[in-house]
């Protein structure tokens, strides 16, 4: 295994940057390069490692750029380091804060990641239950609540470029409704321990829409936190969605939602 690739499951398993230093024995600036080529090579996020860095670091770096912003100072890698330094922070523990305020902290990071793994659990979703519903019935579309089958013929109507049918303009609203509907469908297929937990996954598909709205809407100034973070990690563990089955019986086999990033 290369290092990086080592250095990638540490960090999967919940290690942060340092404690992956220690436990590699390598200094922490390989660590970030390793991690940060991941990221080229498309097995991480940027947010990934951001959330790997202490969440006290990160809320002290935070505090500190934003005591400067009201003061309408420009932080300087002098000014954080010595910061850090007054909070009592060692060479390293200041070297993740630095790390994380220059490469991870701006907010197109934590928008752009966020948006690609909910683009992955919306799609993914959207594309399951079609199948699931086209295996159940060839009249599957007309079976829908004739709300959604309006409101997708108008998205679809006011569209300048459409999609091919009204099916694609369902949103995660709508999706969450057609589960709860066809619950005696769906119960069956996803994994028992999604299946028991009806109400985790239609009030998780709520709060996915919320953070989705948020994040394509960024002028409206709303802030991605790191809970939000957490809540959409948890989310598609939760979801397991390459072991949804289909009414034959055999696992969707498209891509788990959970292998974002």
């Amino acid at each position: 295994m290369a290092r990086r690739h080592e250095a990638l499951e540490l960090l999967r398993s919940g290690k942060s940057p340092r404690q992956i230093s220690d436990n590699m024995q390598i200094d922490l600036w390989r660590v970030f390069n390793h991690l940060f080529t991941l990221v080229g090579e498309g097995c991480l996020l940027r947010s990934d490692i951001a959330f790997a860095i202490p969440e006290k670091t990160r809320k002290d770096v935070d505090s500190i750029c934003q005591r400067c912003e009201k003061k309408k100072k420009v932080v300087t890698y002098q000014y954080l380091r010595r910061a850090l330094y007054d909070k009592g922070y060692r060479d390293e523990e200041r070297l993740e804060g630095i790390i994380y305020w220059r490469h991870l902290q701006q907010p197109e990071v934590a928008l752009g990641d966020m948006y690609v793994w909910i683009a992955k659990i919306e799609k993914r979703l959207h594309q399951y239950i079609k199948e699931a519903l086209m295996k159940k019935s060839s009249n599957w579309w007309r079976e829908l609540p004739l709300s959604i089958r309006k409101a997708c013929a108008i998205r679809l109507e006011e569209e300048p470029d459409p999609a091919s049918e009204p099916y694609h303009y369902t949103t995660l609203i709508d999706l969450k409704e057609i589960l709860d509907k066809n619950w005696a469908l769906f119960s069956k297929l996803v994994p028992p321990s999604v299946g028991k937990e009806k109400l985790q996954l239609l009030r998780g598909l709520t709060e996915l829409n919320t953070i989705r709205n948020r994040v394509m809407h960024p002028c409206k100034g709303f802030l991605i936190s790191g809970e939000n973070f957490e809540f959409v990690h948890g989310f598609m563990a939760f979801l397991r969605v390459s072991e949804w089955k289909l009414t034959s019986g055999s696992p969707a086999g498209a891509e788990d939602a959970s292998s974002a990033g």
